[in-house]
């Protein structure tokens, strides 16, 4: 039997355009290029109603699915900033004082063992896993590592003809004015508001602050074009206001928050929550509401549509494109459809021999690679995080000291010339060594204990590798993983 593709989103492929919520607009197009691609194998089911999964099967959809818990054939597409004071302080707000409030990980389980997930950002985030910059770098190797390497990154994108459609259609508004989005804490423009008022600007003649707007209501999307340059939101957001790029397409310029908008180069477009930098905010709106001519403000308006609309890397084709590959990949790939990390569940069993057994795409040793791996690959697989497990049963159960051998490599760079691994079972180290330019492959050979290995022959190594980075970070490719060692055999023996 064919396998099938289903598609779940909250709402359905054939809301948009009528509704124009970003959602409806993910589905529609989500579900379009799928259909084009696969055809009437292709479903969509309600969020509510679960699909009838089979093993083969694959699913597209977004987090919080409640499907996704235990079914692991999917390829998630969702946004996520990587930035670990943003995500605590999102828990923080949805859970209270009971937010469990990890540096970087939080529930997230229904993302383990995902077949893959195409993460949509804005250029800030971007830009800072690019860097490896402190604000995500941590959170970035730790969803790499529990979605084993399978994560794509790309722009938010838009429909840009849909809410790009009435630019220069309209008499440009006669004078500097700003409408200031406030409503919840996604949308909390609080303190922009209060310096706005203390600036001297007058409410409903210079700014206006709304909660929410229909912009199905097409009179009233007309009259803000006619009405005001400027939309602002200085929230940070969990992932950047996504109708902020929609007001960007219609012709308003956008005045936002640093974390997710740098006013494409002009950062007297960016708010700063920072105290030391209020007058600094001040300043610039001054300039923005009070120094700009008309004609500048055309001028810039322009720029910034033009910017915006002539690029092609925020269009849905990019992203519909990367979700119909992954998906033809999981089609035509052995994936597993569940996973569990359950202790209860059986390990792989190694026999004590003289045979090596491979880490490859088609070699059984894959079987022990527990967490924080990617995909295997022809000549072994690559650790993708400072965390890597390792778990199997030894048969038979030995009765003196065991020793595994592990054939490795590693990814240096000139500019990255040193790692650092160390392996423990339990509380107890059992290796410790370094891969060096002059060295970067090897044998590791582990001895392990019999006390620490369980009655039922049970071993899980844990290996800490220090600062492994990515070929994307070190100019090399745009493989964004941050590759450490490489396994390619591993072998067990009694000493």
């Amino acid at each position: 039997m064919t396998a099938a593709v289903y598609v779940s989103f909250p709402v359905s492929p054939d809301a948009y355009p009528a509704n124009p919520d970003w959602h409806a607009q993910l589905c529609f197009f989500v579900f379009q290029a799928l259909r084009q691609k696969f055809g009437d194998r292709v479903v969509f089911y309600p969020w509510e109603t679960p699909p009838p999964l089979r093993s083969a099967d694959a699913l597209v959809t977004f987090l919080p699915h409640p499907a996704l818990v235990h079914w692991k054939r999917s390829v998630l597409v969702d946004n996520e900033t990587f930035d670990v004071d943003k995500w605590r302080h999102a828990a923080f707000r949805r859970f209270g004082y009971n937010a469990r409030v990890s540096r970087v990980a939080h529930h997230d389980q229904p993302l383990a063992r995902q077949f893959h997930r195409i993460v949509l950002c804005n250029d800030v985030i971007l830009r800072r896993i690019e860097t490896r910059d402190s604000r995500v770098a941590e959170r970035w190797d730790y969803l790499n590592a529990i979605c084993d390497g399978r994560i794509t990154v790309h722009p938010h994108p838009i429909d840009k003809a849909f809410f790009g459609r009435l630019y220069n259609t309209l008499p440009v508004p006669d004078r500097a004015r700003m409408l200031v989005y406030d409503g919840g804490w996604r949308k909390n423009s609080a303190e922009l508001i209060e310096l706005l008022r203390r600036t001297g600007f007058v409410e409903e003649e210079d700014f206006a602050i709304v909660k929410y707007i229909d912009k199905r209501d097409d009179h009233l999307v007309r009259y803000l074009l006619q009405k005001f340059f400027f939309v602002g939101n200085a929230s940070f957001s969990e992932s950047g206001p996504i109708n902020m790029w929609e007001y960007l397409s219609s012709g308003h310029i956008v005045y936002g928050h640093e974390d997710w908008w740098d006013g494409a180069g002009n950062l007297r477009l960016c708010w700063s929550y920072d105290p030391a930098r209020m007058e600094e905010n001040a300043a610039n709106l001054d300039f923005l509401l009070r120094g700009m001519s008309w004609e500048a403000l055309v001028a810039e308006r322009d720029r910034l549509w033009r910017w915006w609309m002539e690029r092609t890397d925020n269009e849905w084709g990019r992203v519909t494109d990367d979700v119909g590959d992954q998906v033809d990949k999981l089609l035509r790939s052995s994936h597993p459809a569940h996973y569990s990390r359950d202790q209860s569940v059986q390990s792989p069993i190694i026999t004590l021999s003289d045979v090596p057994l491979r880490c490859c795409a088609d070699g059984t040793g894959t079987e022990v690679l527990l967490h924080g791996w990617s995909q295997p690959e022809e000549w072994g697989t690559w650790s993708v995080w400072n965390k890597a497990a390792m778990r199997f049963c030894v048969k038979p159960l030995p009765e003196r000291p065991i020793a595994l051998e592990i054939f490795y490599r590693s990814f240096l760079q000139l500019n990255h010339p040193k790692l650092h691994i160390k392996c423990n079972v339990g509380h107890h180290d059992i290796a410790e060594w370094e891969c060096t330019l002059s060295k970067p492959t090897g044998l590791a050979r582990l001895l392990i204990p019999v006390d620490v290995i369980g009655r039922s022959g049970e071993v899980e190594l844990n290996f800490t590798i220090s600062t492994p980075r990515s070929p994307a970070a070190l100019g090399v490719s745009s493989d964004w993983r941050a590759l450490g060692i490489g396994v390619e055999w591993i072998r067990a023996s009694e000493v």
